[in-house]
C-alpha cells in the first residue's frame, strides 16, 4: 500500500517520520528504494491482528485466526514509499504504543531495485530492522491519552529490558530515531529522523513472493542470522523466517 499518510482513524499523537537511505559501500543516497514501515497503535494493537490481546498475545474472545495468522483486514499504520533522488521519504503515522515483552518500536524493511512505484515482484529485501525511541521521550508521550490508558493494564518493557534494542544498538550503531516536537505542546505532533544504511550489492535476504511478506503482516518474527545482508548490522532487529 503506497501512501504517505498511514493514520486512517487511529488516535494518538501524529508522528512524521523522515528516513534517509544510504548505500553503505558508497555513502551515497539510495534512490528508488522501497521502504515499508508498520507499527502498533496507541494501545498496542497491529492492524490485521486486532483480535490479539496486546497484553497477553492471546486471541481475544469471539475472534478467530485465519490460516495466515491474521484476524482482520485492517490496514492502519502500515505503508510503503519509494525514496527520492536524495534517498529520502516521509511517512505520517501515529506515535506507537507498546505490547507485552517488547519496547516501543517501528518495523522497517528496505527493498532495492524496485521496478515500478506499485509493483515489487522483482525487488529484493536488503534490510530488515526496527527503529526505537529514547526512554525520556516515551515517558513523556505515555502521560497523554490514549497511551496512558494502556499503562493501567500493562507495564511496558523498557529499552534496557528489550534484547532486540540491545543488538540493534551494538557495534557503534544506533537504531534510535531523533525526535523533535512541532510546537511546545507535544500533542501537536512530533517529527523524527533517522538514516538507514543498506548494502545494495549484498545478497538479498529474500525475494518478494518467496519466504517473506514485505507488507509485514506478522508483528513479531525472527530471521536466521545467516540470512542477514551486511547492512543489517546497522539495525539488527526483527525480521522474517522461512
Amino acid at each position: 500500500m503506497v501512501r504517505h499518510d498511514l493514520r486512517e482513524s487511529q488516535k494518538g499523537i501524529d508522528f512524521y517520520l523522515d528516513i534517509g537511505v544510504i548505500d553503505i559501500e558508497t555513502c551515497e543516497p539510495l534512490q528508488g528504494t522501497a521502504l515499508t514501515i508498520w507499527n502498533c497503535n496507541a494501545t498496542g494493537s497491529y492492524s490485521s491482528f486486532t483480535g490479539i490481546d496486546p497484553d497477553t498475545s492471546e486471541l481475544l474472545d469471539g475472534w478467530t485466526k485465519r490460516q495466515d495468522g491474521t484476524t482482520d483486514n485492517e490496514t492502519f499504520l502500515r505503508g510503503i514509499q519509494v525514496t527520492d533522488e536524495n534517498g529520502m521519504i516521509e511517512f505520517l503515522t501515529k506515535f506507537p504504543g507498546y505490547y507485552i515483552t517488547r519496547t516501543t518500536h517501528i518495523h522497517v524493511t528496505a527493498q532495492t531495485n524496485v521496478s515500478t512505484g506499485t509493483s515489487y515482484s522483482s525487488s529484493s529485501v536488503q534490510h530488515v530492522g526496527q527503529l526505537f525511541f529514547e526512554e525520556t521521550l516515551l515517558n513523556r508521550v505515555y502521560q497523554h491519552s490514549p497511551y496512558n490508558e494502556h499503562l493501567a493494564t500493562l507495564n511496558r518493557t523498557t529499552n534496557s529490558e528489550d534484547s532486540l534494542y540491545s543488538s540493534a544498538s551494538s557495534d557503534g550503531y544506533s537504531a534510535v530515531i531523533s525526535v523533535s516536537q512541532i510546537t511546545k505542546d507535544i500533542e501537536d505532533g512530533l517529527v523524527g529522523y533517522i538514516t538507514i544504511g543498506v548494502n545494495a550489492s549484498a545478497e538479498a535476504i529474500a525475494v518478494t513472493g518467496g519466504d517473506v511478506n514485505p507488507q509485514g503482516y506478522l508483528p513479531t518474527v525472527s530471521i536466521d542470522p545467516s540470512k542477514y545482508a551486511e547492512a543489517t548490522r546497522i539495525d539488527r532487529a526483527d525480521g522474517y523466517e522461512d
